[in-house]
């Protein structure tokens, strides 16, 4: 019973929060509601103008999208519906096939919506919520800086009443627009900057206000005015609203279409959940409820199967409407749905409501909007902290500008993947000395004077031992002291992955020891590695046990005998017939000679170094060396 309640939560989130609805926590919502479906208004109708088809298809999204979201999504307080960078991609895709609000366009604005719908569900059904991760912050900034400059440019011909075809390059537009400056219609721009000051005035000293909403009706009064009293022709309006419920369509899905529209949709859905994933966790970190990536997936993709059937279009969650829904105190997404009841109140009994509604007031909205896109503060941080990602975010807006919108996305992930395979591909190799003048036998950095005792080299590798960055390691270290050191100490506590590539690497580099009569050893390795190694052959062929130590300072002590043993030998020349005999021994007879001579080491050398699992215990108690000078003399 307990596991079928599971399921039912699992496919039918709303189950979990439903129980928790009551009285007191449905006024709330209540409340709640009115606010949020007060800002929906202006911002359906604004963003379905923003990507070309009728006012009403922002009303339909804005009431589908949350109703949905709210029955199947992971967050309680996250509001889907039309946003400013989904809105500006579907002009963006569709106006190369089809001319913005006609019937084709329309269309393909349905089809374009399902197929993202169909790629979102897919994703969270197959579990791959994970893979939204993969796309950094700076992309997104970078687009939608780049999409709030094409909108606020896109509404300068409508804000100063002068008309300009749509074009495909901004800096067309502007040209056109510089070209044509002198066509400027006073009526126009005074409505326009009527609406744009009332509602900034609206917003910096009235802020708990829905300021977008009584710009508005600003607007309208000054149009209504302007054409009643003083007969001015030439203001254009918006126009009623079809009243009543959004009609069932089916989109033509042929097979033509989707094919053409398919690396489109990707992309579309792909900002959709970056949006929706985000915001999501950004209201969690207020919240503490957990985010589940693969059920927002699922959610969102049903929303827009559902919107493209309700004549709605592609929707995500709305931080204006989220941000707004949590301030006003929503509980449940019980909020949600009344708001989208709101709503479709408005369509029923004051559908007539944007008949003197002008254009040039819904600009003033849009560019405010477009505007509220670009962080500032984020973008100014980037740019003083970091020139790798102020590359990424320079190029995804240029793409963003005079590309297609959703090549931009895609060259800056491809220009971020490249960075950060540079970046693991060359990490930090360290030559290291013990530090004979500390009590506790730390290791510190190798002087340029070089080391005392040339025949052992340590070496610390900060990074993966990975494919991309094994010729980067061997050539730092071949440059290093090591190219006259017969032992080689490779500590690799700072290692958290490793592949055949990199096992190789490590044969490799004990052969090379072999061949100088000594050998390699291995010390703090992390449990992943240490448990990769241990799986495969390479462990005994890298000596196992004889030359893989927990703790630095083991091996430190195995080579100080190793190395006391060739001072031997050196001095004395009868014993050159063994003296490659010790470093070529067997794992076996290692394995023999370390169960005869137990190992000493001091536990405190390198605190940085952590402990590993192996078949020793990790809380042995190891004698310390007494004399500093003694671990490498």
């Amino acid at each position: 019973m307990h596991r079928l309640a599971l399921r039912l939560i699992h496919w039918l989130p709303f189950f979990l929060w439903l129980s928790k609805v009551t009285p007191k926590t449905a006024k709330l919502d209540l409340t709640a509601a009115i606010t949020s479906a007060i800002f929906a208004l202006p911002q359906g109708l604004a963003f379905a103008l923003i990507a070309g088809l009728p006012p009403e298809f922002g009303l339909y999204a804005a009431m589908i999208a949350p109703l949905v979201t709210a029955l199947f999504g992971c967050s309680w307080h996250t509001v889907s519906g039309p946003t400013v960078p989904t809105s500006i991609v579907i002009i963006s895709i569709l106006s190369g096939f089809a001319v913005p609000a006609s019937p084709q366009f329309i269309g393909l604005a349905l089809l374009l919506t399902l197929l993202a719908g169909i790629i979102q569900f897919t994703l969270g059904v197959f579990r791959l919520g994970h893979l939204v991760n993969f796309i950094s912050h700076t992309v997104i900034l970078g687009f939608s800086s780049g999409a709030a400059i094409l909108i606020i440019v896109s509404q300068l011909g409508t804000f100063f009443g002068i008309d300009i075809a749509r074009q495909d390059n901004i800096a067309m537009t502007l040209q056109l627009l510089f070209q044509r400056f002198h066509q400027i219609d006073l009526a126009t721009t005074s409505l326009s900057v009527t609406t744009l000051v009332v509602a900034l005035l609206c917003a910096k000293y009235y802020k708990k206000l829905p300021n977008l909403l009584i710009a508005m009706a600003a607007g309208t009064i000054l149009a209504f005015i302007m054409t009643v009293l003083f007969n001015v022709e030439q203001i254009t309006m918006v126009g009623a609203l079809p009243s009543g419920l959004p009609q069932i369509t089916i989109p033509n899905l042929s097979w033509f279409q989707a094919s053409e529209l398919f690396a489109s949709a990707i992309a579309l859905a792909t900002l959709g959940l970056i949006q929706s994933v985000s915001i999501a966790k950004t209201v969690s970190n207020k919240t503490g409820q957990p985010i589940n990536a693969n059920q927002e997936f699922v959610a969102q993709g049903l929303s827009n199967m559902a919107c493209s059937f309700t004549s709605g279009f592609f929707s995500s969650c709305s931080f204006t409407r989220t941000g707004v829904n949590y301030a006003a105190g929503a509980v449940t997404p019980l909020s949600s749905i009344f708001a989208s009841g709101f709503i479709l109140l408005v369509l029923i009994f004051a559908a007539g409501i944007t008949a003197y509604l002008p254009l040039a007031s819904m600009s003033a909205i849009i560019i405010i909007a477009g505007y509220k896109l670009i962080d500032f503060a984020h973008i100014k941080k980037i740019i003083q902290t970091s020139h790798a990602e102020t590359a990424i975010y320079v190029l995804t807006l240029l793409a963003t500008l005079f590309l297609s919108l959703e090549f931009a996305i895609y060259s800056g992930m491809f220009l971020a993947l490249i960075l950060y395979l540079q970046k693991t591909s060359q990490p930090k190799v360290v030559s290291l000395t013990v530090d004979q003048y500390d009590p506790y036998h730390r290791l510190i950095e190798l002087p340029s004077t070089g080391s005392e005792h040339p025949k052992l080299a340590i070496i610390r590798v900060d990074g993966s031992l990975f494919f991309g960055s094994i010729d980067h390691i061997y050539q730092v270290i071949n440059q290093s002291q090591a190219q006259q050191a017969s032992y080689i100490l490779l500590i690799g506590d700072g290692v958290n992955l490793i592949d055949i590539s990199g096992a190789e690497l490590l044969l490799r580099l004990k052969q090379y020891t072999r061949r100088k009569g000594g050998d390699l050893y291995l010390s703090g390795l992390t449990p992943a590695v240490r448990k990769y190694l241990s799986n495969s052959p390479y462990w005994d062929k890298l000596g196992g046990r004889s030359n893989i130590y927990n703790y630095q300072a083991e091996a430190i002590n195995q080579i100080n005998q190793l190395l006391d043993a060739s001072n031997a030998d050196d001095a004395d020349p009868a014993s050159d017939n063994t003296d490659n005999a010790q470093p070529a021994e067997t794992a076996e007879n290692a394995e023999n000679k370390e169960n005869a001579a137990p190992r000493t080491t001091d536990t405190t050398t390198d605190t940085t170094t952590d402990s590993v699992a192996s078949d020793e215990p990790l809380n042995q108690t190891l004698p310390r060396t007494k004399d500093p000078k003694k671990i490498l003399e």
